[in-house]
């Protein structure tokens, strides 16, 4: 389930941040000279694939190291406390993405309610789970 949400945050918020990164980075560009407005488009198309192949890496990396973690975990009786440490390390990466596209949103004057719950809600999550996480007891044979 962490793992499959992993890669669903990695190509979607993820990559949607690097686009609104990409998009930011190259808008100066776009009232340049006529050579810079013409590699934008050639330069955000670029960044976009690079990003898709990096991303593709890493969720096969975050698969493999997600899976043996959690089977470390089992054999250690610590499943459920690296389950809750992993999908509190996968709600702060949301976190950031949506933040970096609030950001980007609030630049651009397209600010809506949307763009604030949202990211307030998955920070909760997150605070929620980090909170949870240090409660938990990490020697499971104490408790």
């Amino acid at each position: 389930m962490t793992s499959a949400s992993g890669v669903v945050i990695l190509f979607w918020p993820v990559r949607d941040a690097i686009r609104s990164l990409t998009e930011a980075l190259t808008m100066r560009a776009l009232h340049g000279t006529s050579a810079q407005q013409f590699q934008v488009p050639y330069t955000r198309n670029s960044v976009d694939r690079v990003s898709v192949v990096v991303l593709g890496v890493l969720s096969v990396l975050l698969v493999v190291g997600v899976e043996h973690y959690y089977r470390e975990g089992l054999e250690d009786s610590q499943l459920w406390r690296r389950f809750v440490r992993v999908t509190a390390i996968e709600s702060g990466v949301l976190f950031a993405a949506y933040a970096i596209q609030m950001i980007y949103l609030g630049v651009l004057g397209l600010f809506t309610i949307w763009s604030v719950v949202i990211p307030a809600g998955v920070l909760l999550v997150t605070v929620a789970l980090t909170w949870l996480l240090s409660r938990m007891s990490a020697n499971p044979s104490a408790a």
